[in-house]
């Protein structure tokens, strides 16, 4: 064999190599960290699946068994202190509290451990991760016999003669790159009054693009990234101080449908676009004037915010925002929540300030896939997570001004200064607006 052969046949191998190099890292590492996904997923829900039959066992014994005690979410880390106040967690409602075992205890299933209630296990389940930072942790909330779960209640504004809404037209998505949703329903179990039996309720959030279609999006549940199981799903509404919730997957409908339980009629502007197929739902925004009117006059005070979205806009627009004007001597409470030319999205916070006393970024959304975006502003901790990775925070405190309950809150575009709209282009789902504690 010539040299010049053996040279050839080299640089051919080179290439083969470098060919399945490539191939692997565009297909076959994401398959294999799919699968590792799916493992653990896995192990969540037959976790969940083992805690619930357990609590079913109980409470079909003796219907009013005490679980635990009401407004607490008992989480499977262990702290060494015993509200948690040592773990970077999201801001639960006023009146809600944390609780966590030490890492000496909290596997025991006795009552000591990271659930409150005697169990018939060896030790109690943990999360594969555990771990505050991912919001890979189990939760458990419960409602003792005879405790009022009273629904969290909203007042309405009238809204400013907002523009007469015309019919929407269907259409389809490009997805480059999208990875899977399904549909979400409504809660299967109600709230309101008093119950007569304890109820419960168990949650884990699922990493894994099967799982979060096949069972987090499909339990019955209000929250699209959490599996949830037991009796009374809706507690754990109540735990996230849920007030707006639009999953955004009707068809032809000029009004988003509200899932909160609030009943709050958020009005379709103009013609955004219906989008639903086998693997994705939501309502494109043209990026000219399409919107969503909520006419909600406290939502500027809401501290908890999350939204699904798609969108490849190299521009600067506005996602969603709630501002109230206090005067013109302290200017703005609220927030404003945009997307900037380069990808990034930003929640800038106004306390009584025409600036933003604090913003917070996410990593570049500008590829046209699916992202998931969750933003607390809450005083002393204000954090954004990116597809559930905390990417953003700011420990800073804040209080909002009382002013009157006027004014409406908008998806799409600024719901102050009208000659400033930048209006978002994009699909937009699952979005979700909670009044959580700001201290």
């Amino acid at each position: 064999m010539t040299l010049r052969k053996s040279i050839l046949l080299i640089l051919i191998f080179l290439g083969l190599c470098a060919i399945g190099a490539s191939v692997y890292l565009q297909y076959g590492k994401p398959y294999m960290r799919e699968i590792e996904l799916q493992k653990q997923d896995e192990i969540r829900i037959t976790d969940l699946g083992t805690l619930d039959a357990v609590f079913e066992t109980i409470l079909a014994s003796n219907a009013t068994t005490t679980l635990g005690n009401a407004d607490t979410v008992y989480i499977s880390i262990p702290s060494t202190h015993s509200d948690c106040s040592d773990l970077d967690l999201p801001s639960l409602p006023d009146g809600w509290m944390y609780h966590c075992a030490t890492a000496e205890r909290y596997e025991k299933s006795d009552g000591t451990g990271w659930l409150p209630a005697n169990l018939d296990l060896a030790s109690l389940p943990i999360n594969p991760i555990n771990s505050a930072e991912t919001l890979n942790y189990y939760s458990f909330v419960t409602s003792p016999a005879g405790w009022s779960q009273a629904s969290t209640t909203v007042a309405t504004s009238t809204p400013a003669s907002p523009k007469a809404t015309t019919g929407q037209a269907t259409s389809t998505l490009l997805r480059q790159g999208y990875e899977g949703q399904a549909t979400s329903t409504a809660p299967s179990n109600s709230s309101g009054q008093e119950a007569t039996s304890t109820q419960y309720v168990l949650t884990a959030v699922l990493d894994s693009k099967k799982y979060l279609t096949e069972k987090a999006q499909t339990d019955g549940g209000t929250d699209p990234i959490r599996y949830e199981m037991g009796s009374d799903l809706q507690l754990w509404i109540r735990s996230s101080g849920l007030i707006v919730y639009l999953p955004l997957r009707e068809t032809d409908a000029y009004v988003a449908r509200d899932l909160s339980g609030n009943n709050i009629e958020a009005k379709i502007v103009n013609t955004p676009a219906w989008v639903s197929t086998e693997k994705i739902y939501g309502l494109k925004f043209d990026g000219i004037n399409d919107y969503i009117d909520i006419p909600v006059g406290t939502l500027y005070k809401s501290t908890g915010i999350s939204f699904g979205i798609i969108t490849e806009d190299e521009r600067d627009e506005v996602i969603i925002s709630s501002l109230k004007f206090i005067s013109e001597e302290k200017g703005h409470d609220g927030y404003v929540i945009h997307k900037r030319a380069d990808g990034t999205i930003v929640a800038d916070l106004f306390v009584k300030s025409y600036k933003p006393i604090l913003s917070l970024s996410s990593k570049n959304v500008n590829d046209g896939k699916y992202h998931s975006i969750r933003i607390y502003f809450t005083s002393g901790k204000n954090q954004m997570y990116t597809d559930n990775e905390l990417i953003s925070r700011a420990d800073i405190e804040f209080s909002f001004e009382e002013v009157p309950n006027t004014g409406n809150t908008n998806i799409g575009r600024y719901n102050y200064l009208p000659t400033i709209r930048n209006y978002f282009g994009g699909m937009l789902n699952e979005i979700r607006i909670s009044n959580l504690s700001d201290t």
